[in-house]
């Protein structure tokens, strides 16, 4: 494709359905990414717990976790809890990306700017209300 081909183009605004689609498999990228660390995490403090009450202390510290994790349990021990994970950040994320250029649409309509401009006041109270939104959902699940 030339370069004059790419200039003619106009960006495509995805839909809110696409939003939340979107912003749920994004965070579940990152979690699946950042999920052994919290598994090392959750094991190091679980141990601490169980230590005050005279249990045996199994890690030294998080890559010990994450080796003897790996070796007696392989990858499905290093993602241990990835489903519930993958639950809150389709809810929490996907909540969140997916109502926010609607939200940012419709303030921008209600304070009289157009709905294709970014400014800065609105883009940020539509974060914070996406944020709100996708928060309440997490909360309503508890």
């Amino acid at each position: 494709m030339s370069s004059a081909t790419a200039a003619q183009r106009k960006p495509v605004a995805i839909s809110t359905g696409e939003g939340f689609v979107c912003g749920g498999i994004a965070a579940c990228i990152a979690v699946t990414i950042s999920n052994p660390a919290e598994v090392a995490k959750t094991r190091l403090q679980l141990q601490g717990e169980l230590a005050k009450g005279g249990g045996v202390k199994v890690y030294n510290n998080a890559i010990d976790v994450l080796r003897k994790t790996y070796m007696n349990e392989g990858l499905r021990g290093m993602q241990r809890g990835l489903g519930p994970a993958y639950a809150y950040q389709i809810l929490l994320n996907g909540s969140r990306l997916g109502f926010y250029e609607p939200f940012r649409r419709n303030i921008n309509n209600l304070f009289g700017y157009s709905a294709e401009e970014q400014v800065p006041f609105t883009s940020v109270l539509a974060g914070a209300t996406s944020g709100a939104v996708g928060g309440r959902c997490i909360h309503l699940q508890a």
